[in-house]
């Protein structure tokens, strides 16, 4: 629909560390959606915007080893700028791990920048590089709804929709 994206991501942390990163997403070198591993050593993934991270957000901690899904829903807002929402769950089982809501005002799906998006690391020096291994990572140019997302994390990585087919194919 031109303003509305969902990314949908199957991971499972190797080893977490303080700030890690699963995705880095910038619309430019200060204005950068991030889906981190570990919120102040808490064992918390987070959902932040330019640095600072939404702690408000349900999002239950996560030992290494544990399978997660996670699916990002992005829709751009009345006057500019993105709701972004982000919710967890746990793949054998569908069962909710959390959600979190953050409002990124100067953030824009429009001006995404190839360059400022990363996967398993970020755009700052500092922050560590998070250690996974993910099954697969899907982006729509639409928000899926909640059932369209309860469907896919029980249908699970590798099987699609009926009628959908991959754009890049997998490399075995």
């Amino acid at each position: 629909d031109g303003g509305s994206a969902t990314i949908e991501m199957w991971v499972t942390p190797t080893k977490i560390t303080n700030w890690g990163e699963y995705l880095c997403i910038g619309s430019s070198t200060n204005d950068y959606l991030v889906l981190g591993a570990n919120l102040f050593d808490t064992g918390r993934p987070f959902l932040g915007v330019s640095g600072t991270p939404n702690t408000s957000g349900t999002l239950k901690p996560t030992p290494p080893g544990e399978p997660l899904y996670f699916a990002l829903t992005l829709r751009r807002r009345s006057g500019g700028g993105t709701m972004a929402r982000l919710a967890m769950r746990r793949p054998a089982d569908g069962a909710e791990l959390g959600e979190v809501t953050v409002d990124a005002p100067n953030w824009n799906l429009a001006t995404l920048d190839q360059q400022a998006a990363v996967m398993g690391r970020s755009n700052f020096w500092l922050d560590l590089d998070v250690s996974m291994v993910c099954d697969e990572l899907r982006i729509w140019r639409t928000a899926l709804t909640d059932a369209q997302l309860a469907e896919s994390v029980k249908r699970g990585p590798d099987r699609l929709p009926d009628g959908i087919q991959a754009v890049a194919p997998s490399r075995e």
